[in-house]
């Protein structure tokens, strides 16, 4: 008798507890917009970034044209942004700014929307297109508000960002060089020093450039030997001019005078 009651209780128990909802499920539920707000506000400073998530959410709509719509959809990006899904916050941010144009939170909004892009920026050794739109971003933020206290962070992930695509730039090229393909070293050099002058390679960059050019007419087919040696002397005549004090001029000048005998040679023999 006294097993039949113990699970009978049981059973009760369970019903009630099944029947009971958690408070964060009554809330979403609840079709209250003002209880929803008010917990959205507590969830988001309790940073319970998911659960404020859910409820702003369900407020979008129903705020529509309200005085804290703003407010609203503003917290709701910052919960997508605090909880890594960074695509979606810069989503977010970017369509508050159209939503919102006039909003006192409108210039934040802009710099989420290019920190969420900085926050996608891959390793230096993959596909760097987000790295390129976040730098054009953040170029995009220092344009329109000059005056900004943001300005000078923007600034500073900005050479930061552009350091990784001189470093991937540079590795594309010394990998080509160290395979051997000098044409494609030269090539990806040049663009390096094109895109990025004030690199602190560049005196590096050109005497690869010059090496390389040398190794290609050393090892090419006789006919193609002068042409390719004359190349590599202008680069070199190049370096010397801009690098008088290299630590790379021994080497320098040795491939210059290597580089003048094969040319005299090569004529003599009518190449």
């Amino acid at each position: 008798m006294g097993r039949i009651i113990f699970q009978a209780s049981l059973v009760f128990v369970l019903l009630g507890m099944l029947g009971c909802k958690p408070e964060f499920e009554k809330i979403r539920t609840s079709g209250d917009s003002k209880l929803t707000y008010e917990k959205a506000i507590e969830y988001y400073n309790d940073e319970e970034w998911f659960k404020a998530q859910q409820l702003f959410e369900l407020l979008i709509n129903s705020y529509r044209g309200k005085v804290k719509a703003e407010e609203v959809y503003f917290k709701y990006a910052y919960t997508h942004y605090h909880l890594g899904e960074y695509i979606l916050s810069k989503y977010y941010f970017k369509s508050f700014a159209k939503t919102f144009p006039n909003s006192v939170y409108r210039e934040e909004a802009d710099f989420m929307r290019a920190y969420s892009m900085y926050k996608q920026s891959p390793d230096y050794r993959l596909e760097q297109k987000s790295t390129q739109e976040a730098i054009d971003l953040f170029q995009q933020f220092v344009d329109t508000y000059p005056q900004s206290e943001r300005v000078p962070e923007c600034n500073r992930i900005i050479i930061e960002l552009r350091s990784k695509l001189e470093k991937k730039a540079f590795e594309e090229g010394y990998l080509y060089y160290k395979m051997g393909d000098y044409q494609a070293a030269t090539i990806s050099f040049e663009n390096l020093l094109k895109d990025f002058p004030e690199s602190k390679d560049v005196e590096r960059v050109r005497f690869l450039i010059v090496k390389g050019n040398y190794e290609l007419a050393r090892k090419s087919i006789i006919t193609k030997q002068r042409e390719r040696y004359e190349n590599a002397l202008e680069y070199a005549k190049l370096f010397k001019h801009k690098y008088a004090k290299s630590k790379y001029l021994d080497d320098v000048n040795t491939m210059m005078k290597n580089t003048l005998k094969k040319i005299e040679k090569l004529k003599k023999n009518g190449y």
